[in-house]
């Protein structure tokens, strides 16, 4: 990779996004209200049916490994 550009293994992006993403500071109260607004979506939308949620989110999250 001759580019210059080095990617954060855990995430697979260019550690640049990783470090404005640590300087972009969103409150607490709003990821959470976020959070239970998609949560409640969700549940509506699959009928409370978990693993069909799990399912949906399953690759969704980059950081995690599968």
């Amino acid at each position: 990779m001759g580019n210059g550009i080095h990617f954060n293994e855990a995430t697979g992006l260019p550690i640049a996004l990783d470090m404005i993403d640590q300087l972009v500071l969103v409150p607490r109260e709003f990821t959470r209200d976020f959070a239970e607004e998609v949560e409640a979506r969700i549940a509506e939308e699959y009928r409370g049916n978990l693993d069909t949620v799990r399912v949906y989110f399953q690759n969704l999250n980059a950081r995690k490994e599968h």
